[in-house]
This record gives structure tokens, C-alpha cells and sequence, in this order.
């Protein structure tokens, strides 16, 4: 995880935006959620930007703040679908809200692994196991942070600038 958000920072990324979380406050998130474990390599994202996810996961609850409530509400896109493929949903853990109506969560049966997959619950029914990981997903998430900057330079060429935006990354 610290070489995908190195990877980032060597593009521009601005590291003093974000600001990690520490264990203990990742160990009250997963007791919020009434989980015993978080996953390694979540973990180690919440570490890294688990307090203060800045333009990471901007407009969605992320972190250390995902708490019961989220994780009701995540469950709760669970009561209009029959078949969903998840082996321990009751157990799940809450990984982002977007917006109230889309969920990352581990199934519960994965909490276990160091490296888990990632599935997005949406009102309306939707389940998804999107990710084949957290890294998968921590990279994908990377790149349109990468992306982004690219946009944002683009826009600044042809003299349209977007300073709120601008402030996460670094212009030589």
C-alpha cells in the first residue's frame, strides 16, 4: 500500500493532505462495527489516510468515521436481494458510504484474510464483489489520483483553473 501511495506522491500528489489513522483508532472503528479484525492491508491504508482521506475518497465517508450506522445502512441493501454470493454478511465490515447509497464493505467470512476482496452493496439491491483485493482496489483509487492531476493540467493549459483542487498536488 505505501509503494501505490508513493506512487502517487512521485506523481505529484501533495502527502501532507491526508492523514492516517493510528491502530487504536482502527481498532474503535471495527469495535464501532462490532468486528474482531481488520485486514492487513486495510489496515494499512487506514494508516495511511484512514483520519484525513482528502481528495482520496472526497464526498464519501471514509476511515475511521465509517461507524454502526454506515454498516446498518450498507446491510440494509441487503434485504431486497435473495442470492448474493456473500458468506457472512451479518459480519461485514464497513469500508466507505457514497453518498448513502453505495457501500465497500469485506464480507464478514473474509475478515480473516490479509488481503481481502471488496464488494459494493447498493440501495436498490446491486451486490458486487467488484475488487479481487484491497490493492486492486488502493490501486485502482490511486490512478484516478493520478488521473485527476492530468485533468486538472489540462484544464490549467487552456486557462481554466480550479485552485481547490489544484491545492492537493504539487506544479513545477
Amino acid at each position: 500500500m505505501r509503494e501505490i501511495f508513493a506512487s502517487a506522491v512521485a506523481e505529484g500528489f501533495r502527502a501532507e493532505t491526508v492523514e492516517g489513522a493510528s491502530d487504536a483508532d482502527i481498532d474503535r472503528m471495527a469495535a464501532a462495527q462490532g468486528v474482531p479484525a481488520v485486514p492487513a492491508a486495510l489496515r494499512e491504508v487506514l494508516r495511511l489516510l484512514g483520519r484525513k482521506p482528502a481528495l482520496w475518497f472526497a464526498g464519501s465517508i471514509f476511515g475511521v468515521t465509517v461507524d454502526a450506522e454506515v454498516k446498518q445502512d450498507a446491510l440494509d441493501c441487503l434485504d431486497e436481494v435473495d442470492e448474493h454470493g456473500m458468506r457472512d454478511p451479518g459480519n461485514l465490515l464497513a469500508v466507505l458510504d457514497a453518498a448513502g447509497s453505495s457501500y465497500l464493505v469485506v464480507d464478514g467470512a473474509d475478515l480473516g484474510l490479509p488481503d481481502p476482496p471488496l464488494w459494493v452493496l447498493t440501495e436498490g439491491g446491486s451486490v458486487q464483489k467488484r475488487w479481487a483485493s484491497v490493492t486492486e482496489w488502493f490501486a485502482a483509487v490511486a490512478e484516478e489520483i493520478v488521473q485527476t492531476k492530468a485533468r486538472l493540467a489540462s484544464r490549467r493549459a487552456r486557462g481554466q483553473s480550479d485552485p481547490d483542487r489544484e491545492a492537493y498536488f504539487a506544479w513545477s
